[in-house]
């Protein structure tokens, strides 16, 4: 009670009871998934089946959100080890996130370059996460853009939860 029901869209192996929804099997080693949702409103107060065929023939649905489902392909997955952990945000690509969904990458690495305080020139930090910006010749030598670490209880670096460069 109280809580908002929704609409979950997206890819799915197989149809019916048996269906695997949003993770899809590439190769041994790699899942691939696309989804998406849509909240309807108090769930106590919605005809879910209603709704469901309401938004599977919309216009939006139906223009917008299945000719992308509909187009996405994939080719041969890669090795194990080829791949590494990688996002592309707005601003940023992310890469080599340690322990960190993408969702949640993108959450740190905003609430320290909104939140944080700044400690340097180039740093920004909060009580867990520290992110730096590379100069120009860091950059130049490799570094990525902005390296983010996590914080231990002495205010230390512990390890590099993320990297991002600009877009």
């Amino acid at each position: 009670m109280g809580a908002n029901g929704g609409l979950l869209y997206g890819m799915a192996a197989g149809t019916g009871a048996d269906t695997t929804l949003f993770d899809l099997r590439w190769g041994n080693d790699y899942l691939l998934s696309f989804s998406g949702g849509r909240e309807l409103g108090p769930n106590n107060q919605v005809d879910l089946k209603a709704e469901a065929e309401r938004f599977a023939a919309s216009p939006r649905f139906r223009t917008q959100i299945l000719p992308i489902i509909q187009s996405l392909t994939a080719s041969s997955p890669p090795a194990p080890g080829e791949m590494t952990a990688s996002c592309v945000g707005a601003r940023f690509t992310y890469q080599n996130l340690a322990g960190v969904t993408r969702e949640e990458a993108k959450s740190i690495f905003q609430t320290v370059l909104d939140k944080g305080r700044p400690l340097g020139a180039r740093s920004q930090v909060t009580a867990d996460y520290e992110c730096y910006e590379a100069s120009y010749a860091e950059r130049n030598e490799g570094s990525p853009d902005m390296t983010c670490w996590a914080v231990n209880n002495e205010g230390l670096h512990s390890y590099v939860v993320l990297e991002a460069n600009y877009r």
